[in-house]
């Protein structure tokens, strides 16, 4: 799935937001529990790096699953447009 452009690009995309979000969500739930600021950023980030991770492995399956249906649909397309063509041409 590597190779598939567009995969990559929404992967990486997901990845990203899901890496900001949960570090943010964490980062201001810590912040209202009065924790000291260094607990705080160290909550938030190890937040980030579960939710890439998270987000990762949900958007490959995502990834993969899309991949799968495209390739079906081009191949009942072609195997449709072979059984239209003349016996003869």
């Amino acid at each position: 799935m590597s190779a598939h452009p567009r995969m990559a690009a929404h992967v990486r995309h997901a990845t990203a937001w899901g890496a900001l979000l949960a570090f943010l969500l964490v980062g201001a739930a810590s912040l209202g529990a009065r924790i000291e600021p260094f607990e705080v950023g160290v909550r938030a980030l190890a937040a980030g790096v579960v939710g890439w991770l998270v987000v990762w492995a949900a958007a490959v399956q995502i990834g993969r699953a899309v991949v799968r249906a495209e390739v079906s649909a081009l191949r009942a397309e072609r195997e449709a447009d072979a059984e239209e063509e003349p016996a003869g041409a």
